[in-house]
């Protein structure tokens, strides 16, 4: 009876703690003028609204279906293409989006200066500590100024939030970029 006991014990000893479950990640939120303009929920699916235009993004492969488009992305050495039905619209690379043509539309560096396509600074990124991360982004050329909610990653919040870019494309690249960091 000791020996069965002290079998029971080691059994039940034996399987550990239940896994514990990963938390949820906040969902990413842009705000501007004190209204919500954009919200990201990281995951698999990723899922995203931007000025009205919502996105359920798939992992592997990514990809996602918008009224009647299909919007795919390939990576390759020059970046990841977006392709809306087959047909390539954006692409992203070293913290830079282009059109289909290749022309830059906003490039951030990792200091949170942002630029247009011609290459002008017209915004800055500034992480901001607090109780959530957040990412403020002022206009250096208006009195504008948004604020993303939960996140540090600059350039995640810029292209969000740049007005420079279609809102699926935006919705697009940010769910791309929170497969790609593993969220």
């Amino acid at each position: 009876m000791f020996a069965q006991s002290v079998l029971l014990l080691a059994v039940i000893g034996c399987q550990g703690d239940p896994p514990a479950e990963k938390a949820a990640s906040p969902a990413i939120e842009v705000v501007r003028d004190g209204t919500l303009v954009a919200k990201v929920v990281p995951g698999r699916p990723c899922r995203a609204t931007v000025e009205g235009s919502e996105v359920i993004v798939g992992a592997t492969p990514f990809g996602a279906t918008v009224g009647e488009a299909k919007w795919t992305a390939n990576a390759d050495t020059n970046g990841t293409t977006f392709k809306k039905n087959d047909q390539p619209v954006a692409r992203i690379h070293a913290n830079q989006l282009f059109d289909a043509q290749g022309i830059p539309l906003v490039r951030v560096t990792d200091t949170g200066d942002i630029a247009n396509g011609a290459g002008r600074l017209v915004r800055k990124a500034t992480v901001v500590a607090g109780y959530a991360p957040q990412v403020e982004i002022k206009s250096l050329v208006t009195a504008d100024a948004v604020v993303v909610s939960h996140t540090e990653d600059v350039v995640l919040a810029a292209l969000l939030s740049a007005p420079e870019a279609d809102p699926t494309i935006r919705a697009l690249v940010a769910c791309h970029l929170l497969q790609a960091a593993g969220s």
